[in-house]
């Protein structure tokens, strides 16, 4: 966030900033933070929008957005993935699954 002020200042003009984590199956980030967390923290940035990718799938998803978009005033973004893979390096979701999941989240959280 350092760079991107400095950079802003440089240029004259407010870089947009959007901040994407990534939930890890235990409900946190990597180090152990929570969406709430991640917010309380860098909201002072004022980006553009808050978000998260997932390592987890779509489905673990819905609560931590719902709670991301009910702390922040900005707009959030989401853009799951077909999580992780299982032990033969196969991914279990298909796209029509991947599908019915981004419509339910939509549905959920919208």
């Amino acid at each position: 966030m350092l760079a991107i002020e400095k950079l802003s200042q440089e240029i004259g003009s407010q870089v947009p900033v959007i901040v994407s984590v990534t939930i890890e199956p235990m409900g946190t980030m990597l180090a152990g933070q929570t969406v709430e967390a991640m917010w309380a923290s860098l909201r002072h940035a004022k980006p553009l929008a808050f978000g998260m990718n997932c390592a987890t799938g779509p489905e673990f998803m819905t609560d931590h957005i719902r709670t991301l978009s009910a702390s922040t005033g900005e707009f959030v973004s989401c853009y799951p993935n077909a999580g992780l893979p299982d032990e033969e390096g196969k991914y279990l979701e298909t796209p029509t699954s991947l599908q019915r999941s981004w419509k339910n989240l939509w549905i959920t959280v919208g």
